[in-house]
Formats: C-alpha cells, sequence, structure tokens
C-alpha cells in the first residue's frame, strides 16, 4: 500500500486521479488545515519502507558526504576551500555513511 492508497482509503479520501473533486479532505490531516502542502504522516509502512530504501539512503549518504561530512572525507569533497564555507559548523565530524532515521511529516503538492 503506497502513499496514493493511503491518501484515497484515510480520513483524507483524496483521489490523487481527480484531485479537483477530493483535495478538499487534505485538511484532515493536517494539523494547519492542509497549508503549505503539509499532511501529519509519519509512521505508515510505505513510509518507513521509503525512509530505508538502500537507494534512497545512498541518495542521502552521497548528499551527506558532499555537504556537511565534507570537512572530514575525501578532498575532492572537501568544501573548505569554499570562500563561503557553506556547509562549515561547529558540531564535529560527521560521518556521512551512518544515519539516523527522522521520520517528518509529509508535504504533498
Amino acid at each position: 500500500r503506497g502513499f496514493h492508497q493511503f491518501l484515497l482509503n484515510s480520513k483524507a479520501q483524496c483521489n490523487v486521479s481527480d484531485l479537483f473533486s477530493s483535495s478538499s479532505g487534505l485538511r484532515y490531516l493536517s494539523s494547519t488545515g492542509g497549508s503549505g502542502g503539509v499532511l501529519d504522516v509519519f509512521y505508515e509502512d510505505w513510509k518507513l519502507y521509503l525512509n530505508q530504501h538502500p537507494k534512497i539512503v545512498a541518495a542521502i549518504q552521497h548528499l551527506w558526504a558532499s555537504t556537511y561530512g565534507s570537512q572530514n572525507t575525501s578532498p575532492e569533497h572537501d568544501v573548505s576551500s569554499n570562500s563561503n564555507n557553506l556547509f562549515k559548523h561547529p558540531y564535529g565530524p560527521f560521518n556521512a555513511q551512518h544515519g539516523y532515521m527522522y521520520i517528518d511529516r509529509v508535504c504533498f503538492r
């Protein structure tokens, strides 16, 4: 059961094939009344599966290694020579290969 099926079967009864008629139900899944497309959906099986999928995890690890984890990785990823030091942080070494799952709300637009 994926995201679209979840939306259809939830109290939102939102059919992504007919958003014009059914999107108003999304407000039932949001503490902000659907403002900004933010839905309070956290621990559904399909979402946990996506957060653990090896290809998604690898993509996130690559992003970390190229950004916040770059100061303690290989020279080609080192941004310390960047005049803006865009990803410099005071929190110490960042192991881009070791992540923790942070489950946030869903954005649906």
